[in-house]
């Protein structure tokens, strides 16, 4: 009579003991995600010390997977207003990786073409001979002149328009021959959003159009084909005067205390580095651009391929975007810092991983940051 009651016990035990061999993984994965998690707390927290910047926001997304996305710190100190990964900042330099695609697009639509030489599209600049192409421009291999120099500082309150730009430009020396070296400078992605708005289509519904052909705006030609098809709905143009909902206030830090920064006209920046996101938004870029939804494979390649200049070395960046190889893995990556922004957002190939880090002060770039929690991430380190 005993024997069926100890072969039911004996069935429960074994049923315990499958339960626990499948619940003990995944309450170790819960454990790993939660130290993980901890880390990159960690490692947000000395950044904020060691910088002073008031907030930050990160995205951390490996795969399909999402490894942390959460703000640190104060959108708006004023207001006491957190910081969230919904936060817009300002991308600064990150913007020329959007000049880049759509430079791109337009190359797999057939409307331009990468070795087309600037004079094509503004045929009174003056080269001096020289090759200028829309590749040189796009690889910081042009020789041309930073146009934000130092001595127009005080005007970057005013705004200034295509024709001051090519003003700015005028008779103005190379610093190298076309193609012989890499110098990572402004001007070219100027150039080439002025080329995105000859090119990137008529004019809009409404009659308007404001490129020097009668194209479509640089900012509604990202906003038709790059942000909306991939769901970027926080991310525009940065112009001031508009309400943008959830928007951070920049800062920097000096002799030991925060300001608020000081206003710049957007239209100086441009296709340099005038757009706003969030770090939800720049994962769902990284996903779409590396994933081949945004341009053609053949542009994808020229994009992420460093140049080469005419001693036939290579430099370590491609159409808008770093790429190189850090401690033995691929990393595809770009910094912005612009007058009381600064931000990161790095892409592992191998790995799929992306991690964004954007922060509303103007110094202390966050590139280490984002980094330290790849680093944490990948190799799970102390």
């Amino acid at each position: 009579m005993q024997r069926p009651r100890a072969r039911a016990i004996g069935r429960v035990g074994m049923i315990g003991l499958s339960l626990a061999s499948v619940l003990t993984p995944a309450a170790g994965a819960l454990a790993q995600a939660r130290a993980r998690l901890h880390r990159i707390d960690s490692l947000v927290e000395a950044y904020r010390a060691e910088t002073h910047a008031p907030g930050v926001s990160i995205a951390v997304v490996r795969g399909t997977d999402t490894a942390a996305l959460k703000g640190y710190g104060l959108a708006n100190v004023e207001l006491d207003v957190p910081a969230t990964p919904r936060t817009v900042y300002q991308i600064a330099s990150i913007s020329k990786q959007f000049t880049g695609a759509a430079i791109l697009q337009l190359v797999d639509a057939g409307k331009v073409a990468l070795d087309d030489e600037i004079t094509k599209y503004f045929p009174d600049y003056v080269v001096n001979g020289r090759r200028v192409t829309i590749y040189h421009l796009l690889a910081h291999t042009h020789g041309m002149q930073e146009y934000n120099r130092p001595e127009t500082r005080a005007d970057w309150v005013k705004p200034l328009g295509h024709q001051k730009f090519l003003d700015l430009m005028k008779d103005q020396p190379f610093d190298f021959p076309v193609g012989s070296r890499f110098l990572y400078r402004n001007t070219g992605y100027y150039f080439a959003a002025m080329i995105v708005e000859q090119m990137g289509g008529g004019r809009d519904a409404s009659g308007g159009g404001g490129g020097p052909a009668g194209g479509k705006l640089y900012a509604d030609y990202l906003h038709e084909r790059i942000f909306l098809p991939n769901g970027m709905t926080d991310s525009r143009d940065c112009v001031d005067r508009p309400i943008v909902k959830n928007r951070a206030q920049g800062y920097s830090y000096e002799s030991g205390r925060l300001l608020n920064r000081v206003s710049i006209d957007m239209s100086w920046p441009f296709g340099v580095g005038s757009l706003c996101s969030t770090v939800i938004d720049l994962v769902k870029w990284n996903a779409a651009l590396h994933g081949g939804k945004v341009v053609s494979a053949t542009s994808y390649q020229r994009m992420i391929t460093p140049a080469t200049l005419t001693d036939g070395s290579r430099t370590e960046y491609g159409l808008g975007l770093r790429v190189a190889s850090e401690a033995g893995r691929r990393i595809i990556e770009h910094s912005g810092g612009t007058i009381g922004y600064t931000s990161h957002l790095v892409y592992f190939p191998d790995e799929q991983l992306s991690v964004a880090v954007l922060t509303n002060l103007e110094s202390g770039g966050p590139r280490r940051l984002a980094h330290a929690i790849a680093k944490a991430v990948l190799e799970g380190s102390p």
